[in-house]
């Protein structure tokens, strides 16, 4: 399986990392998890992904390292490289910031 990067064509700058064995695959993944149509959606490779083979395998580091954020599914707030966040995978990451986790 090959890792991808899906976002909707003329969008607000969110994308997905999607795997497919082919492109139009993971145009299909990507575009049914950014919930658009299939004809919006744009994907590109991303070869720096594709060792991890699933998206719940990938490294916080090497996510953030690259250039992706999330945002903290309490507050909003951008989660990134100059964040402070826990070591792991993103399939084990609560999407919460540092001062969210603190709070719980």
């Amino acid at each position: 399986m090959k890792a991808y990067c899906c976002k909707e064509r003329d969008g607000d700058g969110y994308a997905v990392i999607v795997y497919g064995k082919t492109r139009g695959q993971a145009k299909r993944e990507g575009a049914s998890e950014l919930d658009i149509d299939f004809l919006d959606a744009n994907v590109s490779r991303l070869p720096w992904v594709d060792e991890y083979g699933s998206i719940n395998n990938l490294p916080l580091k090497v996510y953030f390292e690259n250039g992706w954020f999330c945002e903290c599914c309490k507050c909003g707030r951008r989660i990134d490289v100059d964040s402070e966040y826990p070591e792991g995978t993103l399939g084990k990451f609560d999407y919460l910031c540092d001062e969210c986790r603190k709070a719980v």
